[in-house]
């Protein structure tokens, strides 16, 4: 799968190297199609980087996590932090 080597970055839902809002709305749309009893249709490896908080779903929380690591990415100044170390200190 194209996923595999990129999505080992938590997060990066559509594997393009960047977490950003695009990721959180991958993952809104999985969870509004799966809360519909539609089949889940991402990608194991997808599924793996959207549940963020490793609760076993994909859902809106971890598109809140993702949204917020996003906004702390865009306006912060000085180091940013990787995906995980935001998600350990959150």
């Amino acid at each position: 799968s194209q996923f595999t080597e990129a999505q080992k970055k938590a997060a990066d839902v559509d594997a393009n190297g960047a977490v950003n809002a695009v990721d959180a709305s991958y993952v809104l749309a999985e969870y509004a199609s799966t809360s519909t009893n539609h089949a889940p249709s991402f990608a194991e490896e997808q599924a793996a980087a959207a549940d963020v908080n490793k609760d076993g779903a994909v859902n809106a929380v971890d598109a809140s996590y993702i949204l917020s690591y996003y906004a702390y990415n865009s306006t912060g100044t000085g180091d940013k932090k990787s995906f995980e170390d935001y998600m350990k200190q959150n």
